[in-house]
C-alpha cells in the first residue's frame, strides 16, 4: 500500500502544481489526474479511500503513512492551509470530479 499511496499523493500534488499554472483542460493536468485515478484502484477499501490528517500524521484508510517525502509534506500543508482534516474518495470517482477537487485545493 505504501508505494500506491505515495504515487497517488505525488500525482495529486503534481496535478495541483500544474493546475496552478495551466487550465483544467491542459494535457499535463489531465495526465496527472488520470494517473491519480489509476493509483486509487488498489487503495479502495469497502468502496472508498480515506485520507486523514491527524496532527503530524497522514493516514490512509486508518493506517499511518510512514513515508515523509516532499509530495506528502506538501499535501499535508495544503490540507492544513485549507482546514481539511479528512477526505473520502468514493469508488467511481470521475476525472471531472477529481479535477474539481484539485482545483479547490489550489484556489484560495
Amino acid at each position: 500500500m505504501s508505494e500506491s499511496i505515495s504515487r497517488l499523493i505525488a500525482n495529486l500534488v503534481s496535478g495541483m502544481s500544474n493546475l496552478s499554472l495551466y487550465s483544467r483542460e491542459h494535457s499535463a493536468v489531465l495526465y496527472f489526474c488520470d494517473r491519480a485515478l489509476k493509483d486509487m484502484s488498489p487503495l479502495y477499501k469497502d468502496g472508498s479511500i480515506s485520507l486523514t490528517l491527524l496532527g503530524d500524521s497522514l493516514l490512509c484508510n486508518e493506517s499511518r503513512i510512514q513515508e515523509r517525502g516532499l509530495h506528502i509534506s506538501n499535501f499535508m500543508k495544503r490540507l492544513r492551509d485549507k482546514g481539511i482534516e479528512k477526505i473520502i474518495f468514493r469508488d467511481g470517482l470521475t476525472a471531472d470530479e477529481l479535477i474539481r477537487f484539485i482545483f479547490e485545493m489550489v484556489t484560495r
